[in-house]
């Protein structure tokens, strides 16, 4: 079975040996959805696809529709740049009070049977 390692991106100091700590498995791959969700189409250098480009849509009026077009854009994403999860559900509530969304992704590693879900919120800063 394949393992999946990716550096922590906070960049902690791993206390035995005192390298980077890493993410491993399912955490790397959560680590790794989360960053293309709140990555911008043209945001990342030399790779002017990448991203979720859901930032976009927190400036459009809260709707259903809107919630539809976040739900569809993420899952895309997620199969467009991660080929290492397998998108099983992705949920969107809004919450037009706080101008802010909850995305909840269920999705499995593509070496393990075993469902991960996790909570992204994105949120309207301007």
């Amino acid at each position: 079975m394949a393992r999946f390692v990716d550096i922590d991106l906070n960049f902690t100091r791993n206390p035995i040996t005192g390298d980077v700590s890493t993410k491993k498995d399912a955490q790397a791959v959560l680590r790794s959805i989360k960053n293309i969700v709140n990555t911008m189409a043209g945001e990342k250098k030399f790779d002017p696809t990448f991203g979720g480009d859901v930032r976009r849509l927190l400036f459009e009026p809260i709707s259903p529709t809107t919630t539809l077009k976040m739900e569809d854009a993420i899952r895309r994403a997620i199969n467009d740049f991660e080929s290492r999860a397998i998108v099983e559900e992705v949920r969107v509530l809004s919450n037009s009070d706080e101008n802010e969304y909850f995305v909840g992704i269920t999705f499995k590693v593509v070496n393990d049977p075993r469902p991960v879900t996790s909570t992204i919120t994105i949120k309207r800063v301007r």
